[in-house]
């Protein structure tokens, strides 16, 4: 049987550890936002210790420079206390914690940075021991973020492929990108695909995975826009999750879930 464990953080965060070969993967899991509760302080500390629970993190992933999803002021501190881990991104990201990291004079080991940008079809991939990592460029959710850089990740790990998205739009120009997808066992989404019957058969149609884990959410302690959308994705789901796929939305610090094959 595989197995991969999953443990949420915030926002859109998610460490991804396969037990059977001691690896851990942490996935837009330092950033800065109000609005999706900042990676804590002691958590990052523990990063740059290789201390539990964040021990044995080999990659760390970013899909975009938006702050709920990356600082590069946390980014350059764990990487320059841990120069043997990865940090993968698209060029932009690294870039800019490349600038950052000059601006405040921290060095940072060139080895550990990977830009990982597809172009077209063409899916840009890093092997890393028996983790397989596949990149494509999709466009961001939202016309006002049409040019933002934004890289999704396919990850198989332990015989399980799962396909983390980023903030990936609901637009007919991604539509031809998810041909290129491999056959996804663990889909970890946006709320929002599971928002309406559209966003829902994008999920069955062309992803189709074995199963859907939602993220992106919110302070839920904060009684806004977002948070009201969150509220009522899950609410349609609910409604409809007996035509749909299994799913969880993760919502608590250190939530953990575990997905078998």
């Amino acid at each position: 049987m595989s197995r991969i464990d999953l443990t949420f953080l915030n926002a859109s965060a998610i460490m991804l550890e396969s037990k059977d070969c001691n690896q851990k993967i942490l996935i837009d899991g330092l950033q800065s936002h109000e609005d999706y509760m900042p990676t804590p302080a002691n958590a990052i500390d523990k990063l740059c210790k290789n201390k539990p629970p964040f021990d044995h993190i080999a990659l760390l992933l970013c899909t975009h420079f938006h702050r709920d999803h990356f600082s590069a002021e946390y980014t350059a501190a764990v990487l320059s206390k841990r120069s043997d881990l990865k940090f993968i991104s698209n060029s932009y990201a690294i870039e800019l914690l490349k600038a950052y990291s000059k601006e405040k004079g921290i060095l940072l080991n060139p080895d550990s940075l990977i830009p990982l940008s597809s172009i077209g079809h063409n899916k840009a991939v890093y092997t890393y021991g028996n983790i397989k990592i596949e990149a494509v460029n999709f466009q961001h959710q939202g016309n006002q973020y049409a040019d933002v850089p934004m890289t999704a990740f396919t990850i198989e790990m332990n015989h399980v492929t799962t396909f983390f998205s980023g903030d990936i739009g609901i637009i007919e120009g991604n539509n031809h990108l998810y041909q290129t997808l491999p056959d996804i066992d663990l889909a970890i989404l946006p709320f929002y695909f599971a928002a309406t019957a559209h966003n829902q058969k994008i999920v069955l149609n062309q992803i189709h995975p074995v199963h859907l884990v939602c993220v992106h959410t919110p302070r839920l302690d904060q009684d806004n826009d977002l948070h009201t959308l969150y509220q009522a994705s899950k609410k349609y789901y609910e409604r409809t999750k007996e035509k749909f796929l299994p799913c969880i939305f993760m919502e608590d610090y250190m939530q953990k879930y575990i997905f078998e094959l």
